[in-house]
């Protein structure tokens, strides 16, 4: 008696229901694509559209982002004041945007590890005897005493009978 294989190729192995490949590979172009339903401004969503047509939308919408980077006068200014400002790109051809991009890359990563490897000098033009916030520092410009003694000097007697003298001792809250 001959054993048939039950079996079969049906997709059950070990125990477990295996999913045909095509239904994961489906799956994921469903996901592509309604990633990039989302991605395309003036993609119509009232209605269902087939793959081929949202393909042609995402065509259409890349072409015009293409139109509107070239014909866009401040992209061009600011991709030749780049090529000006990263030293080591080639001056002898012409590059594409992407190109110039890359090198910007390149150069800001250089520039990264250039400071990430040298030491930090610590420049500081504050004082070293800065103060809190909130906190007033002492007067360094004038003497301490000369201020107290020029306004006793010049002011009218009737307000330095108001000024409290040292002997003067009221309760002070700490």
């Amino acid at each position: 008696m001959k054993v048939a294989n039950v079996c079969g190729s049906s997709g059950v192995s070990g125990g477990r229901v295996a999913r045909p490949r095509r239904d994961i590979e489906n799956e994921e172009v469903q996901m592509y694509l309604s990633k990039l339903k989302e991605l395309v401004p003036f993609m119509p969503k009232n209605r269902k559209l087939t793959k081929l047509e949202v393909i042609q939308y995402v065509i259409d919408y890349i072409c015009d982002l293409q139109e509107a980077l070239e014909t866009t006068p401040e992209v061009q200014m600011y991709l030749s004041k780049l090529k000006e400002l990263v030293p080591f790109m080639p001056k002898n051809r012409k590059l594409t945007k992407l190109e110039v991009i890359q090198y910007v890359i390149d150069y800001i990563c250089d520039l990264q590890e250039a400071l990430e490897t040298t030491p930090v000098v610590q420049i500081s033009t504050r004082s070293p005897n800065r103060q809190p916030l909130g906190v007033l520092a002492p007067n360094t410009i004038v003497p301490p005493t000369s201020c107290s003694t020029q306004e006793a000097a010049t002011a009218p007697v009737h307000l330095l009978e108001k000024v409290p003298t040292p002997s003067d001792t009221r309760p002070v809250s700490v």
